[in-house]
Order: C-alpha cells, then structure tokens, then sequence
C-alpha cells in the first residue's frame, strides 16, 4: 500500500478542509516554528487509532478539536481520512480486493470518535487489524515523533521486544493466541462446572428414586384423607346452617323493641326542641341590650377622654410658643457674627494672591537656565561612558584571544593524546581467526540434532499422554457408571426396606405391639418374613394366606388375655414337606420356609391347588372336593360352588413379591460394591501412570529447554565471533583514516596558535592610550554634574516655597465658602422660626371646653337607661333556661334506657355473624376439596345407616381423618414432585453427558492450536531477532563509521524475554545506549528503527524533526540511508535542516498567516528544477 492523500478538517489548526496529495517517496514537510507541521504527523498517528491525548498534546481527546483563535470561533468536529493505493493488493483480509483504501476518523465534541474504512463505519480494533504485522498503528516503529527516540531510549526490555515482534509480524500470532487462551479458559472452567454438576445430579437421581416410590405412596394416601375431610366439612355445615337461622330469628326481635323505646326518645326531643327555641330568643335579647349598652358606655369614655386632652394640648403649645421667641432671638446675633467673619477672609486672600505671583516668576527664572546645564552634563556622561567601553572591550578582546589561545593549546594537547592513543589501539588490534569460528559452527550443528532428537521425544511423550487421558476419562466415566449402579440399588433397598416397615408402624400394628408386650410374645418377626415361594406365584398365596401372612411364629398358645385387634399366632411345629409330594398343591411352590414354620403352612394350604394358564378351569372344579380350591397366578380362588376374584385390600399386598425382590437386591449389593472398587482402582493405576509419564515429561522438557538455551548460546557466540571479526578489520581501516585525520588537525592548531599570539601582542600596547583618554573623560563629567545637581537644588526650593503658597489661598477660599454657607443656613432657620410661631398662636386661638362638657352630660343619662333594660333581659333569660335544664333530664333517661336494648342487639347480630362465617367457612372448605357435595351426602348416608341410632357424629369422621393424617404423617418427608423431578434430572444427565464429551473435545483442541501457534511464533520471532541484531549491527556502523553495537535478549524463553541495545561507538566504551550523547542516541535508534524496516518494510514511514540533534556530518549519513530505503518505503518527514530538505522529491510547505489557523503550500522539487532549468537557458 502506498500513500496518497491526507485530508484534514478541524483538526487542531487545520480547520479550513485541507488535503496534502503525496505523489513521491521522500516528502518533506517545512515550515517556521509552531505554524502545524507536527500536527500533520500527529493526524496521521491519530487516525491510525491513538487512543492517549497525552500522546496528542492534550488533556482530553477533544483537544484535537479546533479550539477557535482571535478572529474564529471553536467548532464541534474534526476529521481525517488517509488515502492509500492498493492496486498491488498489499491490505489483508477483506480489504485486499479495494484497489483504494480510505481510512477515516471523525469525533464530535463530547461524543466521542468514529471509524470508517471506505465510508464504513468500523471499529477501532478493524482498523488496528488492517495495519496489523505492517509496522503501523498508534505506536508502532513507523512513527519517529519527537519523542520517539526518548521513548527508544528509555523502553524496558519488554516494550522493546513489542518493536521486535511488530517487525517479524507476529502480532495477528499473538492475537489469535491471545483469543485461543481465553476460549481455552472459558472451556475448561465450563468443563469444571459440569463435571461438579454431574457429580451432584448422579447423588440426586440417586435420592429422587427413593422419594419417588414414597411420593406414590402418598398421593393414594392423600386422595382418602380429602374425601374424608369433605365429609367432615359436610357435616359441621349442616350444624352451621341450623345454628344461623336460630340466630337470625333472635334479631330481629331485639330490632322491633328497640324501635319502640325509640318512638318514645324522639317524643322526648320535640319538646327539648321548643325549649331550646324559646331560651335562644332570651338569650338574643340579652345580647341586644348588652351591646346597646356596651355602645353607650364606650361614647362616654370617649367625651371624658377629649376633655381631658384637649386641656393638655392647650399648655404645650404654649411652652412651644415660649421656646420659639428664644431661638429667634439667638439667629439674630450669630447671623451678624458670621457676616463680620466673611469681610476678614476676603482681605486675608487678596494678601496671599499677591504673594504666589512673585514665587512662581521665580520658579520660571530657574527652569529656562537649567536644560544648558542638563546638555553639559549629559555630554560629559556620553564621552565618558564611550572611553569606558572602549576599554571595556579591547579588556574583553584580550582575554578572548587569550583564552582562544588557551583552548588551542589544550586542543593541541589532547589532539596529540587521542593520536597516541590510536597508535596504540592500532597495534593492539587482533582479528578473530576462521578456524575459531568454524569450531563454534560445528558445535551449533551438533547442538541442533540434539534439540531435534530432544524435540522427537517429547513430542512422542505427548502423544502418550494424551492416549493415557483418554483411556483414564474411558475409566472414570466406567467408574461413575458403576458408581450410578451402585447407589440406584441401595436406594431402591432403602426405598423397598421402608415400605416393608412401614407395615409395622400403623396405628393398629402400634397398638398390637404393647398387648404382645403384655404377654410376652416378639413383635420383630412376622410370618411373610420367613416365607419365599416361586417367582410368579406371590399373588396367589396373597390371596389365599391374606392377613395369614402378618402371623406371629410362638412355640405355645399360652394367652389369658384377647388382643384388641386382629391377629393371628403360627405356632411352631417341625412337620414333614408330605403336602408337597402331592401333585399341583400350592405347599409344592413354597422355596424357603422356617422349619419350625412348616406345620402352620401344610394347615393353611392343605386343599389348595394351583390353577395353570392353559387347564379347563370347568373341569378342574368339577375334580375339587369339598373344602378344596384352586388358585391363579393373579389370586383368583375356584371352588366347587362359587369363584373369588383377587383385588387389593390391604397393606399386606404385594409384601411377599417385595421381600423377594429386597432379598435379591441385598445379594446383588457386594458384587456392586466390587464392581466399584476395581474400577476406581483402575483408575488409579492409570492416572499414577499418567502421574509418572509426566515426569518423565518434564524431565525431557527441561533436557530440551536446556538444549535449546546451549543452542541459543552457541548461535549467540558464534554470532559474536563473526560480528567481532567483521568489527575489527572496520576498527583497524577507522583507525588508520583517524589517525591521518588527527595528524592534519594537529599542522592546523599550531598554525593557529601563532596567529593568535600576535593579535594578543597587539592589543596590549594600545590599551595605555585608551586608560589616559578614561581619566580624562571622567574629570569632565565630575566637575558638569555639580554644576548640574547645584542648579536641580535651588529650583525643588523654590517650587516648595510656591506650593506652601498655592496651598495658603486653597485654604482662604475654603474659608470663604464655608462663612458663605453658614449665613444662608442661619438666614432659613429665622424665616422658619417666624412661620411656627404664627402657628402656635392660630392653634391656642381655635381651642374651645365648653361644648365638651355639655356633651358629656347628655352621654351620661342614656348610659343609666341601657342598665334598667340590661337587667330586665337577663331575668327573663334565667326562667328559660330552668324549662331546657327538665327537658334534658328527661331525654337522658330516655337514652339510659336504649343502651341495654343495643347491647342485646349487638350481642345477637354478632352472634348471627359468628355463625354466617362459620357456616361460609365450611362451605368455602367444600368447594376448595373440590368433591361434589352430592356424593359425599350419599356416602354419608350409607355409613349413617351403618351406624346403631342410624345418626353419623363428627367426632367419628374425624378421629378417621386423624388416623389418615398420621399415616401419610409417619412416611416422613415428602417430595411430591419427586417422579416428574426424576424424568427431569436423567434428560438433564444426558444432555450434560454429551455436554461434558464436547468441552473435553473443545478443550483439547484449543490446546493443539496454543501449541502450534507457540511454536510458529517462537520460530518466527527467534529468525527475526537473528536477522535484526544483524541489520542493526550492519546500520550502526555505517551511520557511525564503525563501532559495533548488538541486540541481546535477557531471558531463554524468547517468547516472553527482555531485549536490550548495547552499543559502542568509534573510540568509545559505552556499553548501553542510556550512557551516549544525544545524537549518538538518536543515531542508535535510527539504526534500530531502520533495521526493523530492513525486515518488514511499512507502507510509510513518519519522521517528525529526526535530524534536530545530528550535525551536517551525520545528517548526510542519515539522508543517504533514507534515500535509499524510500525504495520500498514511503517516507513523510517534518525537518528544518536545509541537507534533509534537499533529498525530498516533494516539499510542503506549512504557513500561519492567520493568527491560529494552518495552511499547505505544496512545491514539487522536480517540477521546480525543470522551471528553474528553463528560466535558465
């Protein structure tokens, strides 16, 4: 790919939409300081996907915005687009078919940046990709800033290897591994979860086949428990419904009579009513004649009031009369004072004005004579200060020369130093011999068979291994198989072992067992216990035997006292098996019996027959006797007369099948616990074999690590060996051309020194004449400055002497204006005084008493009236209120007598609700049983006439449910959902088997690709590293002439090492490049920079201000290298040395006429040269 065009738009100080077309291959970028140069560099690293506004000379990344300057304001966005031809196909991925490539980023103020790659929007990461392997991106080795070197410089081993794996292009490796481990990661911790997830559903099938045989026996269990509580509810609704309607009827007769004491409580309250009236109408008129009164009393107050202050309004007027004929007289004199004041002041400033007039004519007669003194001085000072620095410099120039002339003595001397010195250095030179050389390369050989032999052997090891995991994952999933065996058969013992002893928990059997206790006999043992018959026939003997089979073996009938419930007793007898001879008995299927138990069988199976399949039930029963019968497989009984079919009616059914089947499960239980422990044992021998192959492993890794850190170190040395004697024979021609060099430096100084020696010889015989001209000078300018500072004295006195005048008539007129202000002050405070005396005097006149009092008379009569109507009011009032207080007394014994009829009422309402939400209850709990009332009526009806009085009681029905609820009570803890739970888990065992097999196929497979991928990258990386040390070492020499500088690697495991630069220049023994000059670094880093271009050549490469710190020798060392790299690589480079500017093919200039805003000036040197070629000719 190659650059054509940059276009810019806001981007910092382009903010007018720019473009830069790039047509040649070195393309110069000039321009004066701080016009925007590096900000063209700064585009192109920020396009390319540089995310730290640090690196952008910012504090946040909106900086690169354009901010505004004196004559424009700020915008909100910025953009840049790279252009590049791709015609030769040089992009990957899905861009290689574009034959133009646009790379684009845009960020908008506080939102942040967006991508696009041929107007599509893309990730950051895509554009990363793009450039991935090519030496570019926000800070690969392609970009040289101004910081690059430092940053070169000062890296740590492990940012300089970044450099080394960007050039050999593995960072799409690293990538790809990067992805592969965490996909491997999160593979094996799935893996981990199902495996801990299969081991916990392996033990919960194991819990839910127990609890599922239990939760069956529950549901049937729960089924009878319902109907037996919709009978209960049934019956206590009945009651209910009896009691609420005798409730119902209570209430309303306690209604009808409280509604009768309440007829005669509202007669009652009429007549309080009226009286109520009747006292409001009093009480009106006692308010009335109140607040007449109130009203007459108040104007009275009111006149005895205006008397009184009308008399003391009349003497203070008159006091103010008296102190206003006072203060006029006082104005009168002050205002004559004033007025003699004002007349003095007036001839006191005419006094001083004169006075000021003759000071100031003075002050001026001294100024005009004082600038003629001022040019004399000032001339003086000028000749003085000329003879002054006239010796001052020819001082100056003496010691100069005479240090130059020091400086090329000492030149002199270390000249002939360094020349000594690299005659001894020539002759000490030795060259490495070939045949030292030939026997490192022999020994490298040797040490490659043994890496590859090494490398045969672990991988053959590997292949083991991975053989040895798979057979141990074969074994563990035997293992677990069998385990799953073993823990499905103990949970169906467990589960068969409750069922069984379930039998003997029931209420009755708990019952049964304290009488047995009582008189002695076992309760443990029962007879099915003992009893094994033929597999088929258990059914049959169920039916024939029925509650038989819960017999209790005794040796004797020794019982005073009857059982409370069913029972039987097989006592023990040892007879002979004769029933068993006999031909089709049902005794002959009998596989296993107690001796002792024999003779109570033979009694209850003699006459029993069994019935096959395939013989004519008709014309067996006709061959019975009587007491004789036939019996099924399924239980069904024949006898000569009649047929009983089978069904179960017991807790006893099925118990002999059971105990069969317990007995086999039992003895299939050890070999199960074998089969068990042989497979974890094969495990175990497996996975010690595994143990120890891996040891083995390791061991034969640490072989081929070592083999290869010998390899690496012979590759190493012999490497050195070569670059050593290449080295030397460069160090031996360098020291021969410095030692010509040195030689003609020297013949220069010497001629030097003698020149300067005369011109120090010629400036000390004038500095005599320049002292004498000094003194002279000086003389002059002393007796000028007196004359000069006597003159400056005399006129700041008499300038003084006219301010304190100046000062004295500011004073008098101040006077003036103040005497001015106090006489009109004094004037308008006596026209004031006049103007409140003549008030005073109108205001006493118009005062009048006698119309007062007689008002006052009059008020006072009215007043004795409203008291004789007040006291009539309240008379009448007190009457009134006598007649209300009866009638109140006799409505509160009215309502004394409502309250115990509400009580009732209330009581009775109550107890009528109580009844409605016990009858609802019950029928709430009716339809929540979800059983139709009909049939449970009928059933009722059908246990009532059961019953001895033809009545059913609750109680009865209760004590059933009870006995239910303690049945379904002893089977413990149920998991009702423990069959549909235990479908669930063994689809969900499959599913996470299959789950398991594909993250173990997953994970292996990972691992393959991680391997693979370590060992390309380590190949790839170890080439690049070799061919790298040996481009810089090929680089450094040529831009030095001569020295020797290499490229180490800090660790054995390349992959993950440290690299370090040691380099040496000519003369010098510098180890690392921290200890070199600041040119030698940025030499250093260009040769390391170059040396990567060497390998993997970028499409580009930036260069911002490189050149600042190499001299014309070196520029010109650097330019050539560049010219020719610009062979395969486009070189962009910002660079104010005029060597530089000259290798360009293309110049662009950048210019900043407007104050903050960037322009492009661009000039094609070629197409200039055949201008100037013609303008010319």
């Amino acid at each position: 790919m190659r650059l054509t065009h940059l276009k810019l738009a806001g981007f910092k100080s382009f903010v007018d939409p720019t473009t830069l077309h790039i047509h040649g291959q070195r393309v110069g970028v000039v321009g004066p300081n701080g016009c925007g140069k590096s900000n063209v560099m700064e585009s192109v690293r920020w396009v390319l996907g540089e995310s730290s506004a640090k690196e952008m000379r910012g504090d946040s990344m909106d900086a690169v915005i354009f901010n505004g300057s004196g004559n424009r304001k700020p915008i909100s966005r910025a953009s840049v687009e790279l252009i590049f031809d791709n015609s030769l196909g040089g992009a990957s991925g899905e861009w290689s078919q574009y034959a133009e490539i646009s790379v684009k980023r845009v960020i908008e103020r506080d939102k942040g940046s967006t991508y696009y790659i041929n107007n599509t929007v893309v990730r950051r990461r895509d554009v990363a990709d793009l450039f991935l392997g090519t030496g570019l991106g926000g800070r690969a080795y392609a970009i040289i800033g101004q910081n690059t070197i430092n940053r070169i410089v000062e890296a740590k081993p492990e940012e300089l290897r970044i450099f080394l794996e960007e050039a050999a292009g593995i960072s799409k490796y690293k990538e790809r591994r990067r992805e592969t481990e965490l996909r491997l990661r999160d593979t094996r911790e799935n893996l981990t979860r199902v495996e801990d997830i299969l081991r916990e559903l392996d033990k919960q099938i194991a819990r839910l086949q127990s609890q599922a045989v239990v939760a069956e026996q529950y549901h049937q269990l729960q089924a009878a428990l319902n109907v037996s509580k919709g009978q209960v509810w049934l019956l206590k609704k009945r009651d209910a419904s009896a009691q609420w309607e005798k409730a119902q009827r209570n209430v309303e007769k306690f209604v009808n009579e409280l509604e009768a004491q309440m007829a005669a409580l509202r007669s009652n309250e009429s007549a309080l009513e009226v009286a109520r009236q009747t006292n409001v109408s009093a009480n009106e008129s006692v308010n009335q004649a109140q607040a007449s009164y109130y009203e007459i009393n108040a104007e009275v107050s009111n006149l005895e009031n205006q008397v009184k202050n009308t008399a003391d309004a009349r003497e203070r007027i008159q006091q103010q009369l008296l102190q206003l004929t006072t203060a006029l007289e006082k104005n009168v004199v002050q205002l004559a004072h004033f007025n003699q004041l004002f007349l003095n002041a007036e001839q006191s400033l005419e006094t001083a004005n004169s006075e000021g007039l003759a000071a100031e004519q003075a002050v001026a007669q001294v100024k005009n004579g004082l600038p003629a003194l001022s040019a004399q001085f000032q001339q003086a000072l000028a000749n003085f200060s000329a003879s002054q620095t006239t010796q001052l410099n020819t001082e100056q120039h003496l010691r100069l020369e005479q240090t130059n002339l020091d400086h090329i003595a000492r030149a002199i001397s270390e000249t002939q130093g360094q020349l000594s010195r690299l005659t001894q250095s020539l002759n000490s030179i030795q060259i490495t011999s070939q045949e030292e050389v030939d026997e490192k390369q022999s020994a490298l050989n040797l040490a490659e068979k043994d890496v590859t032999k090494l490398e045969t052997q672990v991988a053959s090891m590997l292949e083991k291994e991975q053989a040895m995991s798979a057979q141990i994952k074969v074994q563990r999933d035997l293992y677990a198989e069998k385990q799953r065996d073993l823990s499905h058969l103990e949970a169906e013992i467990a589960s068969l072992t409750k069922i069984q002893q379930s039998l003997q928990n029931s209420q009755s059997e708990s019952t049964l067992k304290s009488w047995l206790n009582s008189v002695g006999l076992p309760h443990e043992i029962r007879f099915w216990q003992s009893v094994r018959v033929k597999e088929g026939w258990e059914t049959a003997f169920e039916a024939v035997l029925g509650a038989k089979l819960n017999a209790i073996p005794h040796a004797s009938l020794n019982i005073k006292t009857r059982p409370p419930g069913a029972l039987t007793i097989a006592l023990d007898c040892n007879a002979e098996n004769d029933l068993a001879k006999r031909e089709n008995s049902l005794y002959a299927l009998v596989e296993k019996v107690e001796p002792k138990q024999r003779g109570a069988l033979q009694d209850w199976l003699a006459g029993v027959y069994i019935l096959d399949d395939e013989v004519n039930i008709e014309v067996a029963r006709n061959g019975l006797s009587n007491g004789e019968y036939l019996v099924s497989k399924q239980g069904d009984i024949y006898t000569k007369h009649s047929v009983t079919y089978f069904g179960s009616q017991s807790l006893l059914h099925g118990v002999l099948e059971r105990q069969a089947h317990l007995e086999a499960l039992e003895k299939q239980k050890p070999l199960a616990r074998q089969l068990v422990a042989e497979a974890l044992e094969q495990v175990t021998q497996t996975e010690h074999a595994l143990h120890q192959l891996r040891d083995a492993q390791r061991e034969s890794n640490a072989l081929l690590k070592s083999a290869l850190q010998n390899q690496h170190q012979l590759n190493l040395t012999l490497q050195q060996l070569k670059q050593t004697q290449s080295n030397t024979i460069l160090r031996q021609k360098s020291l021969q051309s410095d030692c010509m060099v040195l030689e003609e430096k020297l013949q220069k100084l010497n001629d030097e020194r003698a020149a300067k020696e005369a011109i120090v010889s010629e400036i000390t015989q004038s500095m005599d004449k320049i002292w004498q001209d000094k003194i002279t000078a000086e003389a002059n300018k002393v007796q000028a400055e007196m004359a000069f500072n006597q003159a400056r004295t005399q006129l700041q006195s008499l300038e003084h002497a006219y301010q304190e005048k100046s000062f004295n008539i500011k004073i008098k007129q101040n006077e003036i204006n103040e005497l001015n202000s106090k006489i009109k002050h004094a004037t308008e405070e006596s026209a004031s005084l006049k103007l409140r005396k003549d008030e005073a005097v109108a205001t006493l006149n118009v005062t009048q008493m006698d119309t007062l009092r007689l008002n006052l008379e009059v008020a006072l009569n009215r007043k004795q009236q409203a008291e004789q109507l007040l006291a009539e009011a309240r008379n009448q009032l007190s009457v009134c209120e006598q007649d209300l207080l009866q009638q109140e007394r006799l409505r509160m014994q009215n309502e004394q007598l409502l309250h115990p009829l509400r009580d009732k009422l209330e009581a009775g309402r109550l107890e009528e609700q109580q009844t409605r939400l016990h009858f609802e209850l019950c029928q709430a709990e009716l339809s929540a049983s979800q059983l139709s009332e009909t049939q449970l009526a009928e059933h009722l009806e059908t246990l009532a006439s059961k019953t001895a009085d033809g009545k059913l009681k609750v109680i009865d029905l209760e004590r059933r449910r009870d006995q239910l609820d303690r049945q379904i009570t002893q089977l413990g803890a149920v998991n009702l959902a423990a069959i549909q739970e235990l479908d669930a888990e063994q689809t969900r065992k499959l599913y996470l088997d299959s789950q398991c097999k594909d993250l173990t196929d997953a994970s292996e497979t990972l691992e393959d690709a991680i391997r693979k991928i370590d060992k390309e990258t380590r190949g790839r990386l170890q080439a690049t590293f070799d061919e790298a040390n040996r481009h810089f070492s090929e680089l450094f020499m040529t831009l030095f002439g001569g020295g020797q500088a290499r490229l180490e690697l800090l660790g054995d495991e390349i992959l993950d090492t440290g690299m370090q630069v040691f380099a040496q220049p000519p003369g010098k023994k510098n180890s690392t490049i921290h200890l070199l000059s600041g040119g030698e670094k940025a030499l250093t880093a260009l040769a390391l920079v170059f040396a990567l271009f060497r390998l993997n050549p970028a499409p580009f490469c930036l260069m911002d201000e490189v050149d600042a710190p190499l001299d014309d020798s070196n520029t010109e060392r650097f330019c050539t290298m560049v010219k020719k790299m610009s062979e395969k690589t486009q070189f962009l480079y910002v660079s104010h040395n005029k060597i530089t500017m000259e290798m360009a093919q293309q110049l662009i200039g950048v210019t900043m006429q407007e104050s903050g805003v960037s322009r492009i000036v661009d000039v094609d040197m070629e197409q200039a040269v055949k201008i100037a070629e013609v303008a010319n000719a």
